[in-house]
């Protein structure tokens, strides 16, 4: 099977991402054990989806800039003791958390 790459991820009926798209999710895999998450955090930059049979994942740039694989769709092997929950995107993060960081560090300042 090939994999198929696309610029843009529909999440719903009205939101998709596209490149660049900052965004947020919840889910991803976890120890089974003692619910330990194994997952990556956000926010993230989408870079692209990609698709193999049943089995989605996103491309994306982690709150780091680092590189990651965000699966979103179909079934994956689970190693033992580990479970492979698919990533769910929740919402999009408007402007730049930079800018929102800044602002708050100055209405501090200003009591």
């Amino acid at each position: 099977m090939n994999v198929t790459y696309s610029n843009e991820y529909k999440v719903s009926e009205r939101v998709s991402l596209s490149r660049g798209t900052r965004f947020r999710a919840k889910g991803g895999p976890y120890h089974k054990s003692s619910k330990i998450a194994m997952s990556a955090r956000g926010p993230f930059t989408f870079v692209r989806h990609a698709k193999k049979g049943a089995l989605e994942w996103l491309e994306v740039l982690d709150r780091l800039g680092g590189f990651t694989i965000l699966h979103v769709a179909g079934k994956r092997k689970s190693l033992d003791g580990f479970v492979a929950r698919p990533y769910k995107v929740t919402s999009r993060v408007l402007g730049s958390l930079d800018s929102r960081r800044r602002s708050k560090k100055s209405k501090k300042g200003k009591k």
